[in-house]
């Protein structure tokens, strides 16, 4: 159940009357020791607040730098990739006869090196729209795989004619439907990697702006604390002051002592 203002605030005013009354009914050495322990208890919450910001802040840059980062640099190797492939695919059909083994190995390379892109950054994705648009990247990827295993074995069969028109019929548009989740993927990433820049500086901000506060905070409770102490030390001096004086007084004047002292001194 929540609390009223007016409760709120009647129970906060108690509660300082009560810290006032039990502050005033310490030794000046108690006074001190308590004042500076809180001081000093506020600046150690100050510092570990300030190590906190700091690790958390280190957490996300090292997020940023080691994950977001990474894949965004998969993803390139992977267009990269893909796009190489498809051009050694082509040359495939182009070359001579005898320049065709080389070919082969190099798409056989391209291929292996592909999927290792792709079993690399499959487990870094964790949020859905990103996985919906690895998948369909893969997808036509497989393809696009499909497609030009077809026409590689027409050509190995010696059908040419056979096989270049499965290149332009299906192997030229799957390279072409590879680009779109390619690109998507990218641009999704490079979002991912700017929300979280601006989650990090976000963060700074709101750590310094606290740091701030914090160290204004403790400024007026120093300054309100050496004011109380002074009080605290001055009440007690002004009782003894009034104390001495009428003390004196009593005894100087009303009893005649002090003119009795007088006339011996001037006498002699």
């Amino acid at each position: 159940m929540a609390v009223p203002p007016d409760s709120f605030l009647k129970i906060l005013l108690f509660s300082m009357v009560h810290i006032k009354m039990k502050f005033d009914a310490l030794t000046i050495k108690s006074r001190l020791f308590f004042s500076f322990g809180f001081l000093l208890a506020l600046m150690v919450v100050l510092i570990g607040i300030n190590i906190y910001g700091a690790r958390k802040a280190n957490q996300q840059l090292q997020g940023l730098v080691h994950q977001e980062l990474l894949k965004y640099e998969l993803i390139s190797s992977i267009d990269s990739a893909t796009k190489d492939n498809a051009r050694q695919t082509l040359n495939l059909f182009v070359v001579r006869p005898e320049d065709r083994a080389d070919v082969k190995q190099r798409i056989s390379a391209a291929k292996t090196h592909i999927d290792d892109l792709f079993n690399q950054l499959e487990p870094l994705l964790t949020r859905p729209e990103g996985k919906a648009i690895f998948a369909d990247m893969r997808d036509k990827r497989m393809a696009f795989v499909k497609s030009f295993t077809a026409a590689r074995q027409e050509q190995e069969n010696g059908a040419d004619a056979k096989a270049l028109a499965i290149v332009r019929d299906f192997v030229n548009p799957s390279i072409e439907a590879l680009k779109k989740p390619v690109t998507g993927l990218l641009e999704f990433q490079k979002k991912i990697a700017n929300e979280r820049g601006q989650e990090m500086a976000a963060a700074s901000d709101f750590q310094n702006r606290l740091s701030i506060g914090l160290g204004t905070l403790a400024v007026f409770l120093g300054m309100g604390a050496a004011l109380i102490i002074i009080r605290s030390i001055e009440a007690p001096l002004k009782v003894a002051n009034r104390v001495s004086a009428g003390l004196s007084e009593f005894l100087c004047v009303r009893r005649g002592y002090l003119p009795t002292v007088m006339d011996k001194w001037v006498s002699s």
